[in-house]
C-alpha cells in the first residue's frame, strides 16, 4: 500500500471519528440521552455521516463499493444468524447466571400490538422474534448501512491486504473506538463504565467483524452484512432478558459479554471454515 494510501486510510478514520464526537455532542445537548426517538433518529443520522466520510474518500480515491445487489436466500440468512448467535449464548449464559425464561418476551412487545395479540405465550415470543428479524433487516438495515459503508466498504478494501483475520482485528477495534462517543457523552452501551464498555465494545466488534465480512464477499454485496448489523442491533436485545444480568455478570453473559464474543467468533470461524470457497475472500484467508 503507497503512502498516499495509508494517509488517505488514516484521515478518512479521523474525519469520521472527529465527525461522530461533535454529532453525539450536539444530539446530548438536545437530549437526545434521554429521548428514546430523537436518539434513534441522531443514532441513524450518526452511522450515515460515517457513511457520507466513506462515500467521499472511495469517490476521491476512485473506489468502487457493492452497495445494492440482487435478494437471494444469503440475505435473509445474514438476519437470522444474529438470532442463532444470541440463542446459543443464552443457553451458554444460563449455566452461570439465573434463567428467567423465554415467557419474558411476550412482555417486551409493543404496547399498540395488544388488542390483536394471541394469548398464547409461545406465539407472543415467536412474533416478537419474528418482529425483531423483519425489522433489523429492513429499517434498521437503511440506517447500518451507513457504517458498513465504511467498515466493510472502504476500510475493508483498505486493510484486505492483510488478510481476513488480522484485518478484522484492526476493524473491530476502530470500529470499537469510533463507539466512543456513545458510551463518554450519550452514556449507552455500559455507558456507567466508559473505559471498560470501550474495551467490551471493541471485543465484541471484533468478535463480529470476521463474519460481517465474509458476508459482504460471498454475496458482492454491503447490504447483507447492514441486514445482519440490523438485527444485532435491534434483534439480540432478549439475550440480556431472558437471563439475569446484573453489574457482576455483564462482562461475560450476554451477546456483548465474553460469552457472547466467543460465540459469535465459533460461529463465524465454523461458516467461514465450511464456505470460503468463494474466490474473492479464499484470497484474502
Amino acid at each position: 500500500m503507497s503512502k498516499r494510501n495509508k494517509t488517505h486510510w488514516s484521515v478518512a478514520i479521523f474525519t469520521s471519528f472527529a465527525l461522530t464526537w461533535i454529532a453525539a455532542y450536539v444530539l446530548f445537548k438536545l437530549g437526545g440521552s434521554e429521548n428514546h426517538t430523537l436518539y434513534e433518529v441522531g443514532d441513524t443520522c450518526i452511522m450515515w455521516i460515517t457513511g457520507l466520510v466513506a462515500l467521499f474518500f472511495c469517490k476521491r480515491e476512485k473506489i468502487a463499493l457493492p452497495v445494492f445487489t440482487k435478494l437471494s436466500s444469503i440475505y435473509f440468512i445474514a438476519g437470522s444468524l444474529p438470532i442463532l448467535a444470541g440463542l446459543i449464548t443464552v443457553t451458554i449464559s444460563a449455566l452461570f447466571t439465573k434463567y428467567i425464561g423465554f415467557s419474558v418476551l411476550s412482555h417486551h412487545l409493543p404496547h399498540s400490538l395488544g388488542p390483536y395479540l394471541p394469548k398464547a405465550v409461545p406465539l407472543r415470543v415467536a412474533i416478537f422474534f419474528l418482529l425483531n428479524y423483519v425489522s433489523g433487516i429492513t429499517l434498521h438495515m437503511l440506517a447500518t448501512l451507513g457504517e458498513e459503508l465504511m467498515w466493510r466498504g472502504y476500510l475493508w478494501e483498505k486493510l484486505k491486504h492483510y488478510g481476513l483475520w488480522p484485518a478484522s482485528v484492526i476493524t473491530g477495534t476502530l470500529w470499537g473506538l469510533w463507539h466512543m462517543p456513545y458510551l463518554f457523552i450519550l452514556h449507552k452501551n455500559f455507558g456507567a463504565m466508559p473505559w471498560v464498555g470501550t474495551l467490551m465494545m471493541i471485543g465484541a466488534l471484533i468478535s463480529m467483524s470476521p463474519i460481517l465480512t465474509w458476508l459482504r464477499s460471498v454475496s458482492n454485496s454491503l447490504i447483507v452484512p447492514a441486514a445482519f448489523h440490523g438485527v444485532c442491533d435491534v434483534g439480540i436485545s432478549f439475550t440480556y432478558v431472558v437471563v439475569a444480568v446484573n453489574s457482576h455478570n455483564i462482562f461475560y453473559v450476554g451477546q456483548a459479554g465474553i460469552i457472547g464474543m466467543l460465540v459469535m467468533l465459533g460461529l463465524s470461524a465454523l461458516i467461514i471454515g465450511l464456505f470460503a470457497k468463494h474466490s474473492d475472500l479464499k484470497q484474502c484467508l
